[in-house]
């Protein structure tokens, strides 16, 4: 499993750049979790993880700062 560093927040078109897939990928991985989000919404760490994994990805995630 290969692993990416995402900044918060994590949007959807964010989340589909760092993971190398495109956002309606995304989109139907929340639909499945019957989770509804518009693209400029942000998601919790946990929900961003669990899409990740899902595309084989583990998510680091780190503040603007750059602390995680």
């Amino acid at each position: 499993m290969r692993e990416v560093t995402i900044q918060r927040p994590i949007s959807i078109p964010k989340l589909s750049t760092a993971l190398g897939v495109e956002p309606y990928q995304i989109l139907g991985q929340l639909i499945c979790r019957a989770v509804f989000l518009s693209p400029t919404d942000t998601m919790d760490d946990s929900l961003a993880r669990d899409v990740a994994t899902s595309f084989g990805v583990q998510l680091r995630m780190i503040d603007e700062d750059g602390n995680t």
